[in-house]
């Protein structure tokens, strides 16, 4: 879903950039699905299918494998620990400074309260201060948001929602969620900027045609409706 997403909504005339917000390997099993929907990409599914060798599964060889848009800048240093990530968040505004639209993929999402930016756990997240400073270089972005059992679905996506619109000069036109069950369940964040809000629109509209919703993708405004 990441990858087809930032396929059709990162193209042309919108460079992208992606943070990986990498951390060290912990030994676990995240990231080994790899089980992809043949009939809604197949060019894509058949570049993933490639990297499913232990060896080939690593962000240099997804950057060479074309899965993502061409003309894609990537920021791959390790999230390092304490008060070193401020730097590291410098750097990646710096790497990134010449794209559109930044993606995030931190492990869970959005930073919680219990983990703040010295805990040892920081890495597994993207921070509030490190996404309002994106969006001020004049970035539209999109995070990664990992689902966990609090509450469905629908209430942490209102809620992560409402969070941004706090810190951000934003509204509610400037905000879209994209949905996936499948595997484990998780959303996409779409803060859009003025600029790019149009273009962005329009793809999130042919995403639509393409027969992603909802067997696949649920758009954030039928959410609200339900």
């Amino acid at each position: 879903m990441k990858y087809l997403l930032l396929k059709n909504l990162c193209k042309d005339n919108l460079r992208l950039g992606v943070n990986w917000c990498l951390v060290e390997n912990d030994g676990k099993n995240d990231g080994n699905k790899t089980s992809y929907p043949h009939d809604v990409d197949e060019e894509l599914s058949e570049t993933l299918k490639e990297l499913r060798d232990p060896s080939k599964r690593n962000v240099a060889t997804v950057k060479e494998s074309g899965a993502l848009p061409p003309q894609t800048l990537c920021f791959s240093e390790i999230i390092p620990q304490k008060t070193k990530r401020f730097a590291w968040h410098d750097s990646s505004v710096k790497k990134l400074a010449a794209c559109d639209i930044i993606f995030y993929d931190p492990d869970n999402g959005l930073e919680i309260k219990s983990v703040g930016k010295l805990h040892p756990n920081a890495v597994k997240y993207v921070f509030f201060d490190e996404i309002r400073d994106t969006y001020k270089a004049g970035k539209s972005i999109i995070i990664y948001q990992h689902t966990d059992r609090s509450t469905m679905a629908k209430g942490q996506i209102n809620t992560r929602v409402q969070q941004l619109k706090d810190c951000l000069p934003i509204t509610d036109n400037s905000i879209e969620v994209l949905y996936s069950g499948l595997g484990t369940a998780r959303f996409f964040i779409i803060i859009k900027q003025d600029g790019h809000a149009n273009i962005l629109d329009d793809r999130l509209t042919f995403i639509d045609t393409m027969g992603l919703t909802p067997n696949l993708l649920c758009d954030f405004r039928k959410l609200k409706e339900a």
